[in-house]
């Protein structure tokens, strides 16, 4: 755990969609599919979705698809 990991469950339901969404960015970007665009620390959302999984937390229902709207709507 770092000084920066979520505390509260809705905290791990947030980050957790944020990161599944920054890696389907990645992922996308991989591909070629997406140009630029914002950074993605992918051992950073591993570690987060990893440890947000271990302790019983799942991404919140919806918002990885809006996280992810959200950020490719940021930097278009």
């Amino acid at each position: 755990m770092t000084p920066r990991d979520p505390v509260t469950p809705r905290q791990w339901r947030r980050v957790m969609a944020m990161a599944e969404a920054c890696l389907q960015l990645e992922s996308a970007r991989q591909y070629g599919l997406v140009v630029g665009g914002p950074a993605v620390n992918v051992d950073r959302c591993q570690a987060l979705l990893f440890r947000g999984r271990a302790l019983g937390h799942a991404p919140a229902a919806g918002l990885t698809d809006a996280a992810l709207a959200a950020l490719v709507q940021e930097h278009a």
